[in-house]
């Protein structure tokens, strides 16, 4: 391609993927998809899943950073975005939206993912294949996003039982130290102590270090995308998850520990809520000291996946 002259090459490229210069039509895929996706929640608010939204984002982000560390070279520029089908695109969500807006159902969390659905109508499938493949660890990503960077749904899930498993952990540790402790089981279990009695509730759980340490993370991929081995970052997002989950169970230990035999005040107030977010950003920062190193390119080694 390098071999051809620069009005031959015009002559090839359809007119509008030569305006976008050497920007992935991707991009634009992506943005059109995150535009039309606002759209449609302000129009139909049932359709709107946080999760989505975010996925969104995150592939149009991480898209635009790797186009902007050299890798140009890379992209696949002949997958151009042809008039008529962005076209097809904006009738698509238009009749999608006329169909929810007549028939105004309770939509079930399968129709919300049908606002993805006319994105499939921008390139052939031949083209398709050519982004997927080219952009497999930005697109596996942005599912990774979808499925876990909101795990309201999978606490959700545990909650019957694993607010239980918690504080029977928590109470079998502290009893080793503390006499006299009792627990009462339940979907809100209460360990009551010589001086102050706890209660696990939803938000003991750990689920707001989880979101803080996936908003962090999200932050790490995106600054250094370009630079990470992406399947050691996999690996340390699924490790980093079980540290944060683990540091919930000790921080429990530790306040009801130190509530019953140091300092009662310790439960008062809001002083367990904000120790705990300065608590997660701890074992964060621990965290990323430990992994992120390991986490980035090596040089050496051409076999590392990208």
């Amino acid at each position: 391609m390098n071999d051809i002259p620069n009005s031959a090459r015009t002559a090839l490229v359809p007119e509008f993927m030569f305006r976008c210069g050497r920007i992935s039509p991707i991009v634009y895929a992506s943005f059109l998809t995150l535009s039309a996706f606002t759209v449609d929640c302000i129009v139909v608010p049932e359709l709107f899943r946080a999760s989505t939204l975010w996925a969104l984002a995150a592939l149009f982000a991480l898209v635009i950073r790797r186009g902007t560390s050299g890798a140009e070279n890379e992209l696949p520029g002949t997958c151009a975005l042809a008039r008529n089908r962005i076209l097809l695109f904006c009738g698509l969500h238009a009749l999608l939206l006329s169909v929810l807006l007549f028939a105004n159902p309770a939509l079930p969390t399968a129709m919300k993912f049908a606002v993805l659905l006319p994105t499939l109508a921008l390139f052939p499938l031949k083209s398709w294949l050519i982004q997927l493949r080219a952009y497999r660890m930005e697109f596996l990503a942005a599912l990774i996003v979808m499925i876990t960077f909101f795990p309201s749904r999978f606490f959700n899930m545990i909650m019957p039982w694993y607010p239980d498993l918690l504080g029977h952990l928590v109470y079998r540790v502290v009893s080793i130290f503390v006499n006299g402790l009792t627990y009462v089981a339940g979907t809100q279990p209460v360990i009551g102590g010589p001086k102050l009695d706890v209660e696990i509730i939803y938000d003991c759980t750990g689920i707001e270090g989880v979101n803080l340490f996936d908003c962090l993370f999200a932050l790490i991929m995106i600054a250094e995308w370009n630079r990470l081995n992406k399947l050691r970052a996999a690996l340390c997002y699924v490790a980093g998850l079980a540290s944060i989950l683990a540091g919930n169970v000790l921080r429990i230990i530790l306040f009801v520990l130190l509530a019953n035999t140091v300092a009662p005040v310790i439960g008062a107030g809001r002083f367990h809520i904000h120790a705990g977010w300065v608590f997660f950003a701890l074992i964060f920062v621990g965290f990323l000291a430990a992994t992120y190193k390991w986490m980035l390119q090596s040089p050496s080694s051409s076999l590392i996946p990208s």
